[in-house]
C-alpha cells in the first residue's frame, strides 16, 4: 500500500499534466497528495535569491489551490518546500514515508507520450530512497492531448 504521493512541481510545460496523474494516483490510493516546489532550481541562474523565493511560494500556492480542487473528498494536499542548495541537497533533506511514491515529469525535450528523463528528475534520482514515476508527456506543441 503506497503511504502517500510525492509530486515533483515545477513551472514547465507539462506540469498540468504531470499534477493530473498524481492528483488521480493519489485518489485511486486513497492518499494524501505532497508537493514538492523545486521551482527555485528551475529559474535562470543568477536571479535574486528573493525573487526566486516569490516566485517559487507563488506557484507552489496556485499548485495547491487546483491540486486540492482536484482530489476527492477526505483526500487533501500540502506543500513541502525542498530545503537546500541543490536539486540533490533538497531531496536528502526531505521526509520519505516507507512505500511513499514520487512522481516527475518526462523531460520537454522528449517527443509526446515518449520518456526522457531530465537533468533536475536525474539529479533527484542520485538521492531518493523511494521509488521515482516519470509520466511522459501527453500533449504536443498546442497543449492538445
Amino acid at each position: 500500500m503506497i503511504p502517500r504521493v510525492t509530486v515533483a512541481v515545477g513551472s514547465r510545460p507539462g506540469a498540468d499534466a504531470l499534477l493530473d496523474e498524481a492528483v488521480a494516483l493519489a485518489g485511486d490510493s486513497g492518499v494524501d497528495l505532497r508537493l514538492v516546489s523545486l521551482v527555485p532550481f528551475d529559474v535562470p541562474p543568477g536571479l535574486d535569491t528573493g525573487a526566486i523565493r516569490t516566485v517559487g511560494d507563488t506557484h507552489a500556492q496556485e499548485v495547491l489551490a487546483v491540486a486540492s480542487e482536484l482530489l476527492p473528498d477526505g483526500r487533501s494536499a500540502a506543500v513541502e518546500k525542498a530545503p537546500g542548495d541543490s536539486v540533490e541537497d533538497a531531496v536528502a533533506h526531505l521526509s520519505w514515508l516507507p512505500g511513499e511514491v514520487v512522481l516527475v515529469g518526462s523531460s520537454r525535450l522528449a517527443q509526446p507520450r515518449r520518456l526522457f528523463l531530465g537533468s533536475t528528475a536525474a539529479k533527484m534520482l542520485h538521492e531518493l530512497p523511494v521509488p521515482m514515476i516519470v509520466v511522459p508527456r501527453t500533449r504536443n506543441e498546442a497543449g492538445d492531448r
